[in-house]
């Protein structure tokens, strides 16, 4: 085979695998369902042009093959490219009024005097002129022209409008970045919810504000929405990593619900409580969890703990019972040792003394009960007590219950502080001017030769005074006076006295924390 030959095979072999390519791509457009009246009629000008090329194949049987697939492309085809002509023929005919309805409308237009409105109704028009642009030949031009004509003087009409809707847009556009800087500054802010309130409200007033020149729009809503998306996925993260916190204390709370049920059903109430109230500091530390378990968890864990105070209240109150029996006993056997109504000349009875000085101190230890009862069974031990020092007023004397000998005291304890005011000489002072009492001072600080030394004997005269008065608060706290009738009087001469030394005292304003809180531990009765 020579080399004139080996070129022509190798060529033939390139324009087959042409042709076989080209019928592929022809196959697929026939067997499309969105074929175009353009799409037929490229494809059938490509079949003819095909059958030519086929005539410079070598082979017979690869040009006889190719050729009958063409031509079979080419019946396939024909009749759509009819079908399809007809109806472009049928819709231009049908744009002709379509364009000539168009047309009155933009000529109707020279009528409104709202530029807004004519700008609306030319672009509406303009973009229905576009779907009906095709029509017949003979119609094109005629039409074409009056309706640009129209359009033209319609427009004209509006570039006073035009210029003002340039400036509003401007100022739109200035209106816009600065909600893109007010956004931007708050991209990188970590109060959620403030924030995305913050944000939502800048995008409703983006809203509000109208269109920007168009060549700005893309760019400025860019600007806008990237800024509100970086906050966004920021709280999306974040909401992603408190998730994984509030699944973690979760977990927590209900360990916590759990031990604080364990120790609801305990039958220690005194451990479980302190345990209890651990509980309770470690529920403050832990962190929230998703608002549709918050309020169940806690119910939960109040629930446990209304459980376990309902248990101790249970125990009080089985403890108050009990106190308050002993105390109702302890009555009984005072009153028992009383004698009888028919037997007043009684003798003293043994130990009788020991007796009430023991249910006195049984009564102690109970200590003070806040019952109504309590009180009943108080003002019972004092009554009985008393029948008792009124019924055997000898057995008593020189103990802690002769009545007599408190009152003694309680009157020598009001002479000894009564002693600390001050003279009459003093008193006689007090009433003079401070012109004369500076004199009387200047003659005693000459007779002294120093006012450092009147002025410190004052003073420690003045904390001795106090001294004192503390001294015998103590001793009036330790004796028992629920018995001496004089009480009441003798308690109010002894408070006032002591107030009135204390209130002269200046030295009262150093001591006074010490002395409030003395007070509180004398009960004056």
């Amino acid at each position: 085979m020579d080399e004139v030959t080996k070129i022509e095979t190798r060529d033939g072999h390139t324009v087959l695998a042409r042709l076989v390519q080209q019928c592929e791509q022809l196959n697929t457009l026939v067997a499309s369902d969105d074929l175009t009246l353009k799409k037929i009629e490229r494809g059938v000008r490509t079949v003819r042009e095909l059958l030519k090329d086929c005539e410079s194949l070598p082979a017979k049987r690869d040009r006889e093959k190719i050729t009958k697939q063409l031509q079979k492309i080419q019946e396939s085809l024909y009749p759509r490219l009819h079908e399809l002509r007809e109806l472009d023929a049928w819709q231009r005919w049908a744009n002709v009024g379509l364009q000539e309805e168009l047309c009155s409308r933009v000529e109707a237009l020279s009528k409104v005097q709202d530029p807004a409105e004519v700008v609306s109704q030319l672009r509406e028009c303009v973009a229905a002129w576009k779907v009906a642009a095709t029509v017949p030949d003979e119609r094109a031009g005629e039409l074409w022209q009056r309706f640009k004509t129209a359009h033209d003087q319609a427009y004209a009409r509006c570039s006073t409008f035009f210029v003002q809707q340039a400036k509003e847009r401007l100022n739109n556009l200035k209106s816009k970045e600065g909600l893109c800087e007010r956004v931007e500054a708050l991209a990188q802010s970590t109060d959620w919810i403030r924030t995305a309130s913050q944000i939502i409200a800048l995008q409703k007033q983006w809203k509000a504000v109208g269109p920007v020149p168009r060549k700005h729009a893309s760019v400025i809503w860019k600007r806008f929405r990237s800024a509100c998306d970086q906050f966004f996925k920021r709280r999306k993260a974040d909401l992603s990593k408190r998730k994984e916190a509030w699944v973690e204390n979760l977990q927590r709370k209900e360990k916590l619900c759990v031990e604080a049920e364990t120790l609801a059903d305990s039958k220690n109430i005194d451990a479980s409580k302190i345990e209890f109230g651990r509980l309770k500091i470690e529920w403050k530390k832990i962190g929230p969890v998703k608002k549709v378990h918050s309020e169940v968890l806690w119910r939960r864990f109040k629930t446990a703990g209304d459980r376990l105070v309902a248990q101790e209240l249970e125990k009080e109150e089985a403890e108050l019972s009990d106190k308050i029996a002993q105390q109702e006993a302890l009555c009984a056997e005072l009153e028992s040792m009383l004698p009888s109504q028919e037997n007043t000349n009684c003798s003293v009875p043994d130990n009788l003394v020991e007796s009430v000085q023991n249910v006195r101190a049984r009564w102690q230890d109970i200590g003070t009960l806040r019952h109504r009862q309590a009180k009943t069974n108080t003002l019972r031990c004092h009554e009985a007590i008393k029948r008792l020092l009124v019924a055997f007023p000898t057995a008593f004397q020189g103990t802690a219950l002769d009545s007599d000998e408190t009152q003694r005291l309680m009157e020598q304890l009001c002479a000894r502080i009564e002693g600390l005011l001050v003279d009459d000489g003093q008193a006689a002072r007090a009433k003079l001017t401070p012109t004369e009492l500076l004199a009387e001072r200047w003659r005693d600080v000459m007779a002294n030769n120093t006012i450092g030394v009147v002025s410190e004997n004052h003073e420690m005269r003045r904390r001795a005074a106090c001294e004192e008065v503390k001294k015998a608060q103590g001793e009036w706290g330790r004796l028992l006076t629920t018995f001496v009738e004089r009480e009441p009087e003798l308690s109010q001469r002894f408070k006032n006295t002591c107030n009135k030394v204390l209130k002269e005292s200046p030295v009262r304003i150093s001591s006074g924390k010490s002395r409030s809180k003395h007070k509180r531990s004398v009960s004056y009765k």
